[in-house]
């Protein structure tokens, strides 16, 4: 089902933007997507939830950016990032919290289009904070690394969506006082970590 509405999800963009590239043809109203010298203010949000019997898993994300494209392709952003994730089983209740930083560098194509895919890679460093019923709280701090398609739509000259879709992801993290670091590495290009997003350009 959710390959199902991936696949739906991309037909509608296609078909979006080739009707809108017919339009323009008649329409002096969208003037260009992006080019060199813009500079915008973006934000992504997404929330899953999962349930299996009892357990229960909810995530939040949510990550504010601002930009600047250095030619019609490459832009630049930074900005901050805050993701809340909560397992739930019962009267047992698990959370991790993180709140971080980070540099990203995104290469659009078509950027002159209404519809642009484009890949985006990013650097952030992160500080998290896990609770657990019964436990003491606990953090640790590391990166993330991340590679990821996208694409993005214009629904003006200045204001686009975008959605995000999954991506390669490393990460580390260093627990604060005595204990090993954790590595990890995901691959995934499924609905679970589809994000969407909105770009208001100047």
């Amino acid at each position: 089902m959710k390959k199902v509405f991936l696949f739906a999800a991309l037909a509608v963009f296609g078909l979006s933007s080739i009707n809108a590239g017919e339009g323009d043809e008649d329409n002096d109203a969208f003037t260009g997507g992006f080019s060199q010298g813009d500079y915008f203010v973006s934000g992504e949000i997404g929330y899953w939830s999962e349930k299996t019997g009892d357990n229960k898993n909810n995530i939040f994300h949510a990550s504010p950016s601002v930009g600047y494209f250095l030619n019609d392709n490459i832009a630049l952003s930074v900005g901050i990032n805050y993701e809340s994730d909560k397992d739930e089983n019962g009267s047992f209740e698990d959370t991790m919290t993180t709140f971080g930083g980070r540099l990203s560098a995104s290469y659009f194509f078509n950027p002159e289009k209404r519809f642009n895919p484009y890949i985006k890679g990013g650097v952030g460093f992160e500080s998290t904070k896990y609770e657990q019923t019964g436990s003491d709280e606990s953090k640790a701090t590391g990166f993330r690394v991340r590679v990821a398609p996208g694409v993005n739509y214009h629904l003006s000259n200045c204001f686009s969506v975008y959605a995000n879709l999954g991506g390669i992801t490393y990460s580390t993290l260093n627990p604060d006082g005595d204990g090993d670091s954790t590595n990890e590495f995901h691959f995934d290009l499924g609905m679970k970590r589809l994000r969407f997003g909105a770009r208001y350009q100047f």
